[in-house]
């Protein structure tokens, strides 16, 4: 068994079929799963705090895990958060802060997505005071690894500073849009996070980076596959997902949001 601790990454939780969307029925599935085999979800610094202090048979044995949210979809406040409290489980949602309240669709290299109505910040405030943590995704969603060091830097922090206002409480971690990053991008992050995600597989451990995380997708769209040992050796309930996974082999080109 692993002694790390997993940290799961959705996006959307609706009936599109998308690329980035998980059904309801599915994450239902998968929370009461968790919640009925003992597992407890913990805040990332909580979670970076409890690798690097714990002795390897007590991670071995503790059921610890770490769920997220990409991009701030107003489902996660429909369709995610009543299931989330329902088995007494928190969660971190990143967001594209430039882009709450709106109404946009992704575009890709030859199509476009359906519309996604984005959290609004009454939504994310009424979040906030139920137990939901928030994080940054700067502020429009875009690759900074395209961007010059200022544009990024201008995306990062205006997208914390953003969130902090409209929140009136500090905001410490951070999650790289389309989980793509360098150096010099993660030193900009450093200064402004105490921990930031990628998308790359794997699970959090106490020689891990923290500003490099890795982390576990199980709705549709995945940066690169997680293999299917992941789940079997930790969470065989949760291979469900899988069969969805497997066909998507390349990452989906998206460029940008489009607003309607």
């Amino acid at each position: 068994m692993s002694t790390g601790v997993p940290i799961l990454v959705y996006h959307s939780v609706d009936d599109s079929g998308c690329l980035i969307s998980v059904s309801p029925h599915f994450f239902r599935r998968q929370m009461y799963y968790l919640h009925e085999n003992g597992y407890r979800t913990v805040s990332l610094p909580e979670a970076l705090k409890y690798v690097k202090t714990s002795e390897r048979k007590r991670l071995q044995d503790e059921k610890l895990i770490v769920i997220t949210f990409d991009d701030g979809y107003q489902t996660v406040y429909t369709q995610a958060l009543p299931v989330l409290e329902q088995c007494s489980f928190n969660a971190t949602v990143f967001l594209a802060a430039g882009l709450c309240g709106r109404e946009i669709r992704w575009k890709y290299r030859r199509d476009v997505s359906p519309k996604y109505r984005m959290l609004t910040w009454d939504e994310v405030k009424l979040m906030g005071n139920r137990g939901i943590d928030f994080g940054a995704h700067t502020l429009t969603h875009r690759r900074l690894t395209d961007l010059s060091l200022d544009a990024a830097r201008e995306e990062i922090w205006q997208s914390k500073l953003l969130i902090e206002h409209m929140l009136g409480r500090s905001v410490d971690t951070f999650a790289f849009p389309f989980g793509m990053t360098n150096d010099s991008l993660k030193s900009i992050v450093r200064g402004a996070f105490r921990a930031a995600c990628t998308a790359s597989p794997g699970f959090l451990r106490a020689e891990s980076d923290p500003y490099q995380l890795p982390r576990l997708s199980l709705g549709g769209y995945v940066v690169r596959l997680v293999p299917s040992h992941l789940f079997l050796r930790r969470f065989p309930h949760l291979y469900v997902g899988w069969k969805r996974l497997v066909a998507m082999i390349k990452e989906p080109k998206v460029k940008y949001a489009i607003e309607d």
